[in-house]
């Protein structure tokens, strides 16, 4: 093993360590992580910054951009309890038109950003019905990356997965 290999495994050590430790937050530790390999010489300058320039990491961006901004005008919360409204008097059929909402959302809105805003709602429903949360907050992550999955946008795996894809040219059929 040569030096520079012992080198870059140990950074990768360290890296690991702070990712799980979060002594620093995930994103300094990884911009970190990049000026190391780059002061020593390991990524060149373009190599650095190639993946800021990918689309799928700038879609990823905008995407958190767009979700916190439909969190912030409560765009979300407002449709939700037209939901409850609407299905106050069946527990199942409000079940069925919230998960079915949330599938809907997150093909649009990140998987992660739907989950965190759709918690305490979901909590509030499993009061009023009187079941237990765990009823209701499994199901709301299950529909949210089953949504996910709809559209390109709808999770960060495609965009990055399409993006690769457009990337490789031609791909040859199997068989």
């Amino acid at each position: 093993m040569t030096s520079s290999i012992a080198i870059v495994l140990a950074l990768l050590a360290c890296g690991f360590v702070l990712f799980v430790t979060e002594l620093f937050s995930i994103d300094v530790t990884a911009i970190l992580l990049l000026t190391v390999l780059l002061l020593l010489g390991y990524l060149s300058p373009s190599e650095a910054i190639s993946g800021f320039s990918n689309p799928a990491v700038i879609t990823i961006a905008l995407l958190f951009i767009l979700s916190h901004a439909l969190e912030k005008t409560g765009l979300l919360e407002y449709l939700v309890v037209r939901i409850n409204r609407l299905t106050s008097q069946s527990k199942s059929l409000g079940k069925t038109v919230y998960l079915l909402a949330i599938g809907f959302a997150s093909a649009v809105v990140n998987n992660t950003a739907i989950v965190a805003i759709f918690i305490p709602v979901t909590i509030r429903m499993a009061q009023k019905f009187k079941i237990s949360p765990s009823k209701l907050l499994i199901p709301l992550s299950y529909a949210a990356i089953l949504g996910g999955t709809l559209t390109l946008v709808g999770t960060s795996t495609n965009l990055l997965v399409n993006s690769i894809y457009s990337n490789s040219g031609a791909v040859k059929p199997m068989g």
